[in-house]
């Protein structure tokens, strides 16, 4: 614990502290600060469905984690590579209690404790979106390998059909539809759920289930998510 003429500071080892500065004699401010590393901004904060810059998403993703707590407000600023989201809130001298004074302190720490659990979803969702990249760059190279083949064949054995390519495994795949355009997909049929990935247009996908405008999908590599059904058209 560290003070001076108008600050009080309580800190742990290896955790930012929790800074109390006096604003005037009516008022103080309890205020929190997160530091994002500028690794994590490339890794976690540049998704493919992220429109703005990794400061600007962690600003959006902070101020809507401020507007769930009273009087709690957010900011984020830049620290050399990284970046530093400030959670603060004000407390009035007039009728402060021990209770009051807690229960703005306390939604300060949650607001930062949220954004934490945020940054872990996202860790998440990259991992969950990598392998979904992974698995349709490897169907992509098996199919051209298959069309390199035909080729190499020559016409009689070119004019042969061939056996439907898909995954092996308990569940057939049925591809019955393909998307439209570029969408994005969601885990539950909700836009405020969280981010399953984005699939490109002209994926091959079988459709497992309809809720309205929304449609379940599945691809071949038994990924599945819930998607805008306008986008999704017979194959």
């Amino acid at each position: 614990m560290g003070e001076g003429a108008d600050e009080l500071w309580i800190a742990r080892d290896g955790v930012a502290p929790i800074v109390l500065t006096r604003r005037d004699d009516t008022s103080s401010d309890i205020a929190h600060e997160v530091r994002i590393t500028g690794v994590e901004l490339r890794h976690r904060w540049s998704a493919p469905w992220d429109d703005d810059t990794p400061v600007a998403s962690v600003t959006r993703v902070a101020d809507g984690i401020a507007s769930s707590f009273p009087l709690v407000e957010a900011s984020a600023t830049t620290d050399g590579d990284d970046a530093l989201v400030r959670f603060s809130a004000p407390v009035l001298h007039e009728g402060l209690n021990r209770q009051a004074f807690l229960l703005t302190l306390s939604s300060v720490l949650k607001a930062a404790q949220l954004l934490t659990v945020v940054r872990t979803r996202r860790a998440e969702e990259l991992r969950d979106w990598k392998g979904f990249e992974d698995a349709a760059e490897q169907q992509r190279r098996e199919r051209q390998r298959l069309v390199d083949g035909l080729a190499r064949a020559g016409p009689d054995q070119a004019t042969q059909p061939l056996a439907p390519v898909g995954p092996t495994g308990p569940r057939a795949w049925s591809p019955t539809h393909q998307i439209a355009s570029r969408a994005q997909a969601w885990v539950e049929p909700d836009p405020s759920s969280a981010v399953a990935g984005v699939v490109d247009p002209g994926i091959p996908v079988e459709v497992l289930e309809r809720r309205g405008e929304w449609c379940r999908i599945r691809c071949s590599n038994d990924w599945s998510a819930w998607v805008d059904g306008r986008l999704v058209t017979p194959s």
